[in-house]
């Protein structure tokens, strides 16, 4: 797809988010999406064949940006502090906006959809990848290490993250306490891998 298809793209979705969140994936026509873009449903369909096309765009989408926040993160002198900030940024950010309720439904939509399902799958195992390389960082071991250790206490991780976000409305105060909670799980991740560096040192 052409630069400009990829810019025209962006602009639709950005115009049919609205409807998913307030109709439903299921209850949301491929008319009214048209219509939300103000285009012709002939013309939609030559972007989005589907809905299932829909949210494999707009997880591509999400995931593109979450790569680029991860990319910052991991060139860091500070992973803990800049991830810690980072995570708030993006609940804070969902806060201010309408895009709880999308995600939301597309959740919902993943456990009825099997395709959905995959794709939703497909980006939280790539959010797992970039949170144990963070965890690595964190705690000075490697990425394998941290990814066979550390690969659940990461997907409790995206819980969380999923948990606040997609809140109707949400305050600053369970922000704050979903980062405390992360502060801590990270604190528990260094106490467990604190001995086994601490031995490593002792034992050369």
């Amino acid at each position: 797809m052409s630069p400009a298809a990829d810019a025209r793209s962006a602009e639709i979705l950005s115009k049919i988010k609205s409807v998913f969140g307030q109709k439903g994936f299921d209850g949301a026509s491929m008319q009214e999406l048209a219509r939300a873009a103000g285009m012709s449903v002939g013309n939609f369909y030559r972007y989005f064949a589907s809905k299932d096309a829909i949210v494999a765009a707009l997880v591509q989408q999400d995931l593109s940006e979450v790569a680029g926040v991860f990319r910052h993160i991991l060139a860091s002198d500070d992973p803990r502090g800049t991830f810690l900030a980072a995570l708030r940024q993006e609940l804070v950010s969902h806060a201010a906006g309408d895009e709880g309720p999308l995600w939301a439904e597309i959740e919902a939509a993943s456990g009825r959809c099997p395709e959905i399902c995959r794709i939703t799958s497909a980006m939280e195992d790539q959010v797992v990848r970039f949170l144990t390389q963070t965890i690595a960082l964190i705690v000075g071991t490697s990425e394998a290490e941290a990814a066979a250790r550390f690969e659940t206490h990461a997907r409790f991780i995206i819980v969380l993250y999923k948990a606040v976000a997609m809140q109707t409305r949400t305050s600053p105060e369970l922000i704050d306490l979903a980062v405390e909670t992360v502060d801590r799980l990270l604190d528990d991740i260094v106490a467990t891998s604190s001995p086994r560096r601490t031995g490593a040192v002792a034992n050369r």
